[in-house]
């Protein structure tokens, strides 16, 4: 899956659902708007806000394991550092390039591929 996002992200044609607003606070990281963090890093903080809102809504109903998706969401987010790093050799120019590695990160495309 985090392949599939830096290939998203790679391709300059937009992020995965998922990573869309990392994205988005990444690229402005760059531009000086916000702190300058990875896409990963700027995911994990979006899963941990997550988990807060959790136990604000669930309270006395959350259940402590819940807090696994802390690490969870930091090994998603450096997964998704590590992939970006492995395809810093692919900068697309082409539309026809943008557009293949668009699709080679869609989970749709991926998910035909494991269709039975």
């Amino acid at each position: 899956m985090t392949l599939g996002i830096a290939a998203c992200v790679k391709s300059m044609l937009g992020a995965s659902v998922i990573s869309v607003l990392p994205y988005v606070f990444h690229d402005a990281g760059t531009g000086g708007l916000t702190p300058s963090l990875t896409i990963g890093q700027y995911t994990f903080i979006m899963n941990a806000l997550l988990v807060v809102g959790q136990v604000g809504v669930l309270r006395r109903q959350f259940d402590p394991v819940q807090l696994f998706q802390l690490l969870v969401g930091f090994v998603f987010g450096m997964l998704i550092d590590l992939n970006l790093y492995l395809l810093s050799w692919l900068q697309p120019e082409a539309i026809w390039e943008k557009a293949m590695a668009q699709l080679a990160g869609s989970p749709s495309w991926q998910q035909a591929l494991h269709w039975r």
